[in-house]
């Protein structure tokens, strides 16, 4: 068994290159810019460090606009995008713009990212599943509806 250590293992250069689609949204305060650069500086740089060439492709409304010059082939994308500008819960819209454009993409399809905002939906799949999921109800309404084991955590439905 050899003693290298990782850092002394070469590594082949990728055959393709990165691209990091990342949200730029309007609305967002400098705090939010900064934890959003931040992240995404993070992964280019950990990127780079294991031998990618990195694109970085920012969205606002079009999802395909920074990406049409590129080779789908030659190009794979990790998806970072939340939603849209004006819609930062659409996270089920970016997969199929890239699948339609031919792209690789990293992370869930349009359906899964889709249901799983929903969580009555995703709960339904889990016990039609046979998944465990702890006790739970969905209301329509502010109104407990009868309610009564506490404590208990309250989250909204969709998000």
């Amino acid at each position: 068994m050899s003693s290298e250590t990782e850092s002394s293992i070469k590594r082949d250069t990728p055959n393709f290159k990165a691209v990091i689609l990342h949200n730029v949204m309007s609305d967002w305060n400098a705090g939010d810019t900064e934890v959003s650069d931040t992240a995404m500086k993070r992964m280019r740089r950990g990127l780079i460090e294991q031998g990618y060439d990195v694109v970085l492709a920012p969205v606002r409304n079009d999802v395909a606009e920074n990406l049409r010059d590129l080779d789908p082939k030659q190009h794979v994308i990790f998806n970072w995008c939340e939603g849209l500008d004006g819609q930062p819960n659409a996270y089920d819209a970016v997969p199929p713009v890239l699948e339609a454009m031919g792209f690789a993409y990293t992370g869930a399809g349009a359906w899964a990212l889709g249901a799983t905002t929903d969580k009555a939906i995703t709960k339904q799949h889990l016990i039609k599943n046979n998944v465990p999921t702890p006790i739970a109800r969905v209301f329509a309404t502010a109104d407990r509806d009868g309610w009564t084991r506490y404590p208990a955590l309250v989250k909204p439905a969709a998000e």
